[in-house]
């Protein structure tokens, strides 16, 4: 138990680290470059520390319960944050002039996301490059596993463990207290050291992926493209995927005559609530078409996976193509085409179709609400309506189906929601609500990210 604040915030100033520089250079670096070094070192407590500082994630202020920050020879500096409930966290380190290179971002029941970023000459980011450890060691402790039956689990995860840890150790350093990267300054200044002799040319597809950034003549980003890693799976994965969902992945994504290319990376959304959807940062592209004052047209990839096509005229959305996220399945690994038209009366009229569906539901929306909601079959006929009607107490829902003796809607039930203390008049969707729960419904988990 430490006794004060005192003992729970150590600052350290590091002058003489010839044995880390050589550490550096035995973890494969280049001898003929100056070691970078820490200068300064400092952990903080949140818990004990009298008057801690405030820390800012993505320029917001954040609670915190652990913070690390590292200063070196160079200039350059990183950080760690770690949160309570869930423990997630995150070490971003920084150059000199503030562009971030490198994060190692974690949701406590995951693993470690490590993301590494080289920029030009211009400052533009030309490599992100993505660092597996523990979905290797996992993936084929896996794999083997699978194979053998589970005969010898002991040898398999001893033979992946030092594989693992070997590579790590490059990185790294000492990988003993790797999962407590607060209270070891060595992993630092190795990592730090490493980030320096990265050679972008060459990917090792074992231990990583990289995403490579190319610009035109004007500086304006031309092309996006993907060296993803192997598969460690190998044909063991035998889980059943639509289609679409192959459709979905691209490796590349450029710029043309008519579409300009613009990128952002950024956290998800549930970063810090999560401890399996958080933790990690997401790189989105998106391919827009030059300027027009009549038509726009935006399509989005997350991750280098489609996630949408917005069509827009005079600013107003008028169609859209939503499509499944790379993670989904069942029911989610469907693409959702939407068209959104005005009626002469000025109601708002959305039609959507699902990849594996020939049905078409028709919803009209009147004053920013629902008022009916109609299924119809790729001949035209009406299957199926719900309507709704708004009163100061509540919603009532009518439901109708077809009668195909009469073919007409035969009215079958109707739902009264009321409201309480729960369900109020807020609750109910509005029209932009709406597109975002389709979109959600029909994507699995693209709700975890900013689109």
């Amino acid at each position: 138990m430490r006794n004060n604040a005192k003992a729970m915030k150590k600052r350290v100033k590091l002058f003489a680290l010839a044995l880390m520089g050589v550490l550096v250079y035995a973890c494969g670096g280049n001898s003929e470059k100056e070691s970078i070094t820490i200068v300064s070192y400092e952990v903080i407590d949140a818990q004990y520390d009298a008057e801690p500082p405030v820390v800012k994630f993505e320029g917001e202020e954040i609670d915190y319960n652990i913070y690390t920050k590292a200063e070196f020879s160079d200039g350059s500096w990183a950080h760690y944050i770690e949160c309570y409930g869930p423990i997630n966290s995150v070490a971003e380190f920084f150059d000199s002039k503030g562009k971030r290179i490198s994060t190692w971002s974690r949701a406590s029941e995951c693993f470690t996301q490590y993301i590494v970023y080289n920029y030009d000459e211009q400052g533009r980011l030309q490599n992100m490059r993505y660092l597996y450890f523990e979905e290797i060691e996992d993936g084929y402790k896996y794999r083997d596993g699978y194979n053998m039956g589970y005969d010898n689990p002991d040898a398999i995860n001893e033979k992946y463990d030092k594989i693992a840890r070997d590579s790590m150790e490059v990185y790294f350093g000492n990988c003993e207290h790797l999962d407590w990267i607060e209270t070891d300054s060595l992993q630092y200044v190795t990592f730090r050291n490493k980030i320096e002799q990265l050679d972008y040319a060459v990917v090792d597809t074992f231990w990583c992926s990289q995403v490579n950034f190319e610009y035109n003549k004007q500086g304006e980003l031309a092309r996006v493209y993907e060296i993803p890693k192997a598969d460690i799976y190998g044909d063991n994965d035998e889980e059943e995927r639509a289609p679409v969902m192959d459709e979905c992945v691209v490796h590349e994504i450029v710029a043309t005559d008519e579409y300009d290319l613009t990128y952002a990376i950024k956290p998800v959304e549930s970063f810090w609530a999560s401890d399996i959807n958080g933790g990690k940062y997401y790189l989105e592209v998106n391919q827009v078409s030059q300027k027009d004052d009549e038509n726009l047209y935006v399509k989005r990839y997350v991750n280098m996976c489609t996630a949408y096509e917005k069509w827009y005229r005079y600013g107003k959305l008028i169609k859209y193509k939503l499509y499944p996220d790379a993670n989904a399945s069942g029911e989610y690994q469907y693409w959702v085409m939407a068209t959104v038209e005005e009626s002469d009366e000025g109601d708002t009229i959305i039609k959507t179709q699902l990849s594996n569906s020939e049905d078409v539901t028709i919803d009209t929306w009147k004053g920013g609400k629902k008022v009916s909601s109609s299924l119809y079959s790729k001949y035209g006929t009406e299957l199926k309506r719900t309507t709704y009607g708004y009163v100061k107490t509540g919603v009532n829902m009518r439901y109708y189906n077809i009668d195909f003796k009469t073919k007409k809607m035969k009215f079958i039930s109707n739902r009264f929601n009321q409201f309480d203390e729960i369900f109020s008049v807020d609750d109910i969707p509005t029209i932009e609500d709406a597109m975002e729960l389709e979109y959600h419904y029909s994507n699995g988990d693209w709700y975890n990210y900013d689109l």
